[in-house]
């Protein structure tokens, strides 16, 4: 029995569980707003996924003090459930399921990856001083991009190259905000890796000055061309370093290839998007996902 947990809109479980049809296998999916979530859960397949799944949240109308109380018991159980399925064939990591942009950027540097020049502060001094070093400078979110929609518009925020005038319109202290060095590149590259196994595939992003600066940027009236990428073999071998280090057996990476045609590693998602790259340089990415499942 392979078990799934995700939710009902993730494109790539989907496409995952086509191929388990084919197959003919036994399985079971979990999505995260289940309501019995809990009572149904097991231990007990044969082999697990994990995509964009968040444990159910128990919402209560008792007082804030005892809806915490129980929202922690609920968190335990759940845990503990979920770490006795991780000592089984998996993939997919529930609890780094979270990014955490900065100690990724660590672990990359220790795997022996490059990394852009970057400073975490609240001081607008060391943020002046940032930029006259290295003269051109970007800002992203720490964790995740802001998505939130005000009388009826949608916002989402992108990276931004950090003007002069931005520095100082800024109060002398701000919150955590990070900065990093604007580096030129050719192409950018969306990287998966699941468990050894590794896809790359090249984003055309400097053709056009939407995407130029962050592809995510989307122009949906003329799309990034996306192509297939073969990595140099000692990028792969510190991108698996990077892994172990990172504790995660899959995820999406996002890189450039510079000017000087280093590659710098950017981020990491470990629920990052897998179709827009299996679909595009027609990699069978979640092919190899459903036979590792039907195989363990």
């Amino acid at each position: 029995m392979i078990y799934i947990y995700s939710n009902k809109s993730e494109k790539s479980t989907n496409d995952i569980i086509c191929w388990i049809y084919n197959y003919s296998l036994a399985f079971k999916r979990f999505n995260e707003n289940d309501n019995n979530l809990l009572v149904n859960i097991k231990a007990e397949g044969n082999s697990f996924l994990f995509r964009k799944y968040y444990a159910n949240k128990l919402i209560l109308s008792e007082r804030h003090a005892i809806n915490n109380y129980l929202q922690n018991e609920l968190l335990i159980v759940n845990n503990f459930i979920i770490k006795s399925i991780e000592q089984k064939p998996h993939i997919g990591n529930y609890f780094q399921r979270v990014p955490n942009k900065l100690w990724h950027l660590e672990m990359a540097k220790q795997a022996g990856l490059d990394i852009p020049a970057m400073l975490v502060t609240t001081q607008k001094k060391q943020a002046i001083a940032f930029k006259k070093e290295h003269y051109s400078i970007i800002n992203k979110s720490i964790k995740d991009s802001f998505t939130g929609t005000f009388d009826r518009v949608y916002y989402y925020n992108h990276t931004e190259r950090v003007s002069d005038q931005v520095l100082e319109d800024l109060d002398e202290e701000f919150f955590p905000t990070l900065f990093q060095k604007e580096i030129p590149k050719e192409y950018e590259l969306r990287v998966i890796f699941v468990h050894e196994k590794i896809w790359a595939g090249a984003i055309m992003s400097q053709s056009d000055p939407i995407t130029s600066l962050d592809w995510r940027n989307y122009n949906h009236q003329k799309p990034n061309r996306i192509v297939p990428y073969k990595l140099p073999i000692e990028i792969e071998e510190k991108i698996r370093k990077f892994a172990q280090l990172a504790g995660l057996n899959t995820g999406a990476i996002d890189m450039i290839v510079s000017k000087d045609k280093r590659y710098v590693f950017l981020e990491c998602n470990p629920n990052g998007q897998i179709s827009m790259v299996s679909e595009k340089c027609n990699y069978p990415i979640e092919k190899y996902i459903a036979d590792f499942l039907a195989n363990a």
